[in-house]
């Protein structure tokens, strides 16, 4: 159990911590490692706010609330205390003191509140009478709710009601709001309230949106922000101090009375909140968000800890006289000509404290630019490597993308990755750490992918029992999450997954395809939330993510390995290891790559050559990897008889396949003169040196070679012929005819041409 002193000293080194200044990755491991060491959520939170452009309004709570410190494998409080050091921390009173260096004097902790939020002179309000909740819940229900609607908006104007309400598993004593509601007209509720308080849940009250909506547009999306018809409007709400101790009704009105808030009407929640409609009198999203941020900002800056949540132009506030659980949500004022948010904004110019010193400003800009020394991490001092995921290819923690063209063997590539990582086993060559998998089915029938999970089992004679516990999967195709009208996309995907599990409770998430769970278009913006959601959702959950998606037609020729995701170019930057399947050129009878594929029980070969490449941000990038396509898995090419293949679409044969048939042709023709002009040696009775065959060469329509490029056709892997020079039994070097590769040319191994017996049966020999 944490004391109390060392609750106080986690804070003072989270506070020393510019949320600003930190990656994606290091806010996310400093809010688990918060958690972790005792901080209370109020003032995560409030350190939070230190970067409200980055605050995530629909997020921050369900992921302090989705942190379990005790799940195993989870980050730690040591995380918290690290990170605080590196930035100049050190301990200031708890246990952990002892062991801090003691030539290092304390340092302040820098305040987490903008510059741009001023603190306040403040009158004291204390001597201010709050209204009285009783009275107010007297009031006649329907004048309520007619005085709340005549304050805030037009008759011909339309709000959002929602009157239905869905369990909430967090908070079982606090129904949520179900679905989106209904529009109703302003009018028709000052005219007829009972329409809508009549049908309002006793049990969980009834809400409505702070702003006006485009009942249209309502109808055909819900509450999404593109349906605010207004920005007049902000909910403000703090039911606790900074300290976390509950805020009494009292005191939260006089807050509000003390920073002058420009709050239109006050309604009673029925439990414990003061919801202040508070004008913002924006003109569009842009300046409400500046706006709503700048007003909670102050509030925060001068200890009002308001519901920093409350950012949606349609956020919901309670309906004024429905009944909850009891108690009446009340309309406790109604004051529509009351502050404007421009008499506030001068209020705060008015009342700001005088600015902090420049030296103050020159400390902070310094550390919010995180600069460490080289000296301290390097060296002796060099900090370990994280543990290893795959082999020489990725570490844990980080992401791997898997592409390839359709039909080409992602997913079974992908079944068998994720088989090699439940079993501790190996995927091309690269040992995998045993872990759990739960593999998210975005594509493909149940049933089909169940079989093809078996069927790779057994190509990879592993048993179901190795497996038993590490290995789940999702299916998910066409399927819809909980209170969403469409299938899942990446937010409610790892929203939902949040939900449902606990950091480390799986090792490793693989969604395949990815491309089913992007909400638009794969362009910037949008491929870079998705991923953006993906890293958020690897560090809150501590595993590793392995993706699948497909490449861009005309094949993978002429494209490094990170520009061949289809859409924008941010697939290849984020991922840690980049696995691409491309396929090769096609084979020709009597090639060995051709009689190979038969032998291996391929019906059609002409389109059964592939590359497997690996790229990785960590490692040294392994060779790549020439396959036959077999089922269910590739088979790897030890002989070599795809080497001479080129990638689809390979810019060299321009012009496309008439080219490279012509290309082909011309290589053929003249392996084929190089032969007759071996034969021509044996009638005329001379052996097949290089120079008796140079002399009797003959090629139709091409005048003779140099001897120079003769003697390039006949050596090296690259060579437009079969035949390769090796010694005789007389030791004379001779032309002697090799295995074709899938192009004609000598088929090489190990850097060795691969010779035809001789008469004998004789293989030895090289090329000379």
């Amino acid at each position: 159990m944490l004391s109390v002193a060392d609750a106080e000293e986690a804070l003072s080194a989270l506070n020393y911590i510019d949320p600003k200044a930190l990656s994606q990755d290091e806010w996310l491991k400093a809010t688990m490692a918060a958690k972790a060491a005792g901080v209370a959520q109020d003032d995560w939170d409030a350190w939070c706010w230190g970067d409200p452009r980055r605050y995530d309004e629909s997020e921050n709570r369900k992921r302090w609330e989705s942190i379990d410190p005790a799940k195993p494998g989870g980050v730690t409080a040591k995380t918290l205390f690290s990170m605080a050091k590196e930035r100049g921390w050190r301990p200031c009173g708890s246990t952990r003191a002892a062991t801090a260096p003691s030539t290092t004097a304390p340092t302040t902790p820098p305040r987490t509140i903008p510059e741009r939020y001023p603190r306040l002179r403040l009158p004291d309000m204390a001597h201010i009478d709050a209204p009285s909740l009783t009275e107010a819940a007297k009031a006649d229900p329907a004048e309520q709710l007619r005085r709340y609607m005549q304050a805030l908006h037009s008759p011909d104007s339309s709000v959002a009601v929602v009157l239905e309400s869905r369990p909430n598993e967090r908070r079982p004593d606090k129904p949520s709001p179900q679905g989106s509601g209904e529009p109703f007209r302003v009018g028709d509720l000052i005219d007829h309230p009972e329409r809508a308080l009549e049908k309002a849940d006793e049990e969980a009250g009834a809400w409505v949106t702070v702003n006006e909506v485009d009942p249209e547009g309502f109808r055909e999306r819900g509450r999404k922000a593109d349906v605010a018809a207004s920005y007049r409007y902000a909910l403000i709400e703090a039911d606790a101090a900074e300290d976390g101790r509950p805020l009494a009704y009292e005191e939260q009105v006089r807050m509000a009375g003390r920073l002058a808030l420009p709050a239109v009407v006050a309604v009673w929640s029925g439990a414990k909140s003061l919801h202040l409609v508070c004008r913002v009198d924006a003109d569009g999203p842009e300046q409400y968000r500046q706006r709503v941020e700048y007003l909670m900002g102050v509030c925060r800056a001068n200890g009002f800890h308001v519901d920093a949540a409350n950012k949606d132009p349609l956020r919901l506030t309670r309906l004024p006289g429905a009944m909850r659980r009891g108690q009446r949500q009340a309309l406790v004022w109604a004051n529509p000509q009351g502050r404007t948010f421009g008499d506030w904004e001068r209020f705060v110019d008015e009342h700001a404290a005088e600015e902090e010193p420049e030296g103050e400003r020159v400390r902070r800009a310094r550390e919010a630019l995180n600069i460490h020394r080289a000296y301290d991490y390097t060296g002796e001092r060099t900090p370990p490597p994280p543990p290893v995921l795959i082999e020489g290819l990725m570490y844990t923690g980080r992401k791997a993308l898997i592409t390839g063209p359709a039909k080409s063997h992602k997913s079974m590539e992908t079944i068998r990755l994720a088989l090699a990582l439940a079993t501790g086993g190996e995927w091309w060559g690269h040992r995998c750490k045993r872990s759990k998998v739960l593999y998210v089915n975005v594509e493909i029938e149940s049933s089909e992918f169940e079989n093809r999970v078996e069927a790779v089992r057994k190509s990879m004679g592993i048993m179901p029992e190795d497996y038993l516990d590490t290995l789940e999967f999702s299916h998910i195709m066409g399927k819809n999450p909980p209170d969403e009208s469409e299938a899942f996309v990446v937010d409610s995907l790892c929203s939902t997954l949040e939900d449902a599990y606990g950091p480390g409770d799986y090792d490793t998430l693989i969604i395949d395809p990815i491309y089913k769970v992007n909400r638009g278009e794969e362009d910037h913006a949008n491929v870079a939330a998705l991923l953006g959601r993906l890293d958020r959702h690897r560090v809150i959950m501590n595993c590793s993510i392995v993706y699948v998606h497909h490449t861009a037609k005309g094949g993978g020729a002429g494209k490094s390995i990170y520009e061949q995701g289809r859409g924008s170019g941010d697939w290849g930057g984020d991922a840690d290891l980049m696995v691409g399947i491309t396929e090769l050129g096609q084979l020709r009878e009597g090639t060995a790559g051709w009689e190979r594929a038969q032998a291996l029980g391929i019906a059609d070969p002409t389109d059964c050559a592939y590359q497997i490449q690996f790229g990785t941000r960590s490692f040294r990038d392994p060779p790549r990897v020439r396959a036959f396509k077999t089922w269910p898995l590739f088979t790897r090419d030890e002989t070599g008889a795809l080497g001479g293949l080129l990638q689809r679409g390979d810019p060299r044969a321009k012009g496309g396949e008439v080219t490279g048939a012509k290309a082909q042709d011309r290589r053929r023709r003249r392996d084929e003169a190089v032969t007759a002009a071996v034969k021509m040696c044996g009638v005329d009775g001379v052996k097949p040196t290089k120079e008796n065959v140079y002399e009797r060469l003959s090629i139709d329509g091409e005048d003779r070679p140099s001897p120079e490029s003769f003697k390039r056709w006949t050596s090296g892997a690259g060579g437009l012929t079969h035949w390769r020079n090796r010694q005789d039994e007389d030791g004379e070097w001779v032309l002697s005819e090799c295995y074709r590769a899938s192009d004609g040319r000598a088929l090489y191994k190990d850097s060795k041409p691969q010779f035809l017996p001789d008469e004998t049966g004789d293989q030895r020999g090289s090329d000379g």
